[in-house]
Formats: structure tokens, sequence, C-alpha cells
């Protein structure tokens, strides 16, 4: 039998994974604990698959809930973590990309008790998360720079 998640997200650029951190789970406790202020989102390329009719079924239940109905799912949380890294990019590539990659490790290593606290202290234990963290040179910076280009467009 196909499992379900529905899964709410949150994204968070600062220089500190910990303030990011932090903040992710202040939103998510607020989802968690609030149902009726949830945004159900669908991502646009779920529309341009096949799905077998009882997935197909399932996914019209949950996307379009109806009076009564009881739709049953998991819920999720997906956690974007934008944060500076601190390293010289002024140097030759792939001497760059090692240290990213060795930099990253430490960083999220260091960061996952701090993540199991925050998921005890929420209540949060029986749902799954994915944390994706995301490597920038100067994160407020560069945040700044998206969004300046997006607003742009």
């Amino acid at each position: 039998m196909p499992s379900f998640q529905m899964v709410f997200g949150k994204s968070r650029i600062v220089g500190d994974p910990k303030d990011a951190i932090d903040d992710a789970f202040i939103t998510l406790e607020a989802i968690k604990n609030d149902t009726s202020r949830e945004i159900r989102l669908v991502e646009s390329t779920a529309f341009d698959k096949e799905f077998a009719p009882e997935v197909a079924e399932q996914l019209k239940d949950i996307i379009l809930p109806r009076k009564g109905q009881t739709v049953t799912h998991d819920t999720a949380f997906g956690v974007f973590i934008g944060y500076s890294l601190g390293i010289d990019k002024n140097r030759p590539s792939a001497e760059f990309r090692e240290l990213v990659a060795k930099k990253m490790r430490k960083d999220i290593q260091a960061h996952v008790s701090h993540i199991i606290e925050k998921n005890k202290a929420a209540r949060m234990e029986c749902h799954s998360f994915y944390f994706y963290f995301l490597p920038f040179n100067e994160a407020d910076g560069e945040k700044k720079e998206i969004m300046k280009s997006l607003l742009e467009l």
C-alpha cells in the first residue's frame, strides 16, 4: 500500500546555520500546531505526470479536500538552510570544491544534535524531515542579490 506525505517547507538564508535552524523550527511548529492556517500548494510539475488510478484518486483527495472527508497521509517537513561558508573563493576551482565539501560535512555534523534537540522540544519526532544545506560565500549579501534579480524580472 502506498504511503503519502504532505510536505510543508521552510527556507532560511542567514550567515549562521544554527540561527536558520532555530527560525525554521519556529515556523514548522506553527504549521504543525495550527492546521487552520495551512497553505496547500502543489508543485506544478505534478500535473505533467501520469499516476496509477488509485494514486491519482488519493492525490485528488489530498489536493481537493471535501467536507467530512478524511485522508490518510503523514506530515513531513522540508527545511532549506542557506548559510555562509566563510571560505576564500579566490582559489583554483578543484581546491575550492574540495574545501566546500569538507566544510559542509563539518558544518552539518556540528548541527545534527541541535536539530535533534529542536525536534524533540517541538514534539515532532514522529514526522519525517528533509534537510537541505545550501552553501553561499556570503549568505546575507547573496540573498539580497538573488531577491533583487528576481524582482527585476
